[in-house]
């Protein structure tokens, strides 16, 4: 520890003459990783949250979904926060529609419209 306070107490200045960099290169690497990060994470995730959003406002009843716990079915009945799913003849399972996902169909036309 000794060694590092003492290069740390000898090094001197910069010269009066000498160039100072400039604080804008200094900071164009972290601009850039910043930049990278909200055009390949933050951006395609919004776009994902906002398609979601709009099919579970825009159900109806009829309309084939998947769950998030993986179960498919069709939807029976709606109310505003709740939907009845049909999964098999003469069974019903009431669900949050915010647990309600895309169906395979149309999360696989979702898919190809993202990509």
């Amino acid at each position: 520890m000794n060694t590092n306070l003492t290069a740390l107490l000898l090094q001197t200045p910069p010269a009066a003459g000498a160039e100072q960099p400039n604080a804008l290169m200094s900071l164009l690497p972290l601009i850039l990783m910043f930049a990278a990060f909200y055009f390949f994470l933050i951006a395609p995730q919004r776009k994902q949250q906002k398609a979601l959003a709009k099919f579970q406002s825009e159900l109806k009843v009829g309309d084939p979904v998947m769950t998030t716990a993986g179960i498919f079915g069709k939807v029976v009945s709606l109310q505003e926060t709740k939907a009845t799913v049909q999964v098999a003849e003469g069974v019903r399972l009431v669900f949050l529609r915010s647990a309600l996902l895309q169906s395979d169909e149309a999360g696989a036309e979702n898919l190809k419209a993202a990509n």
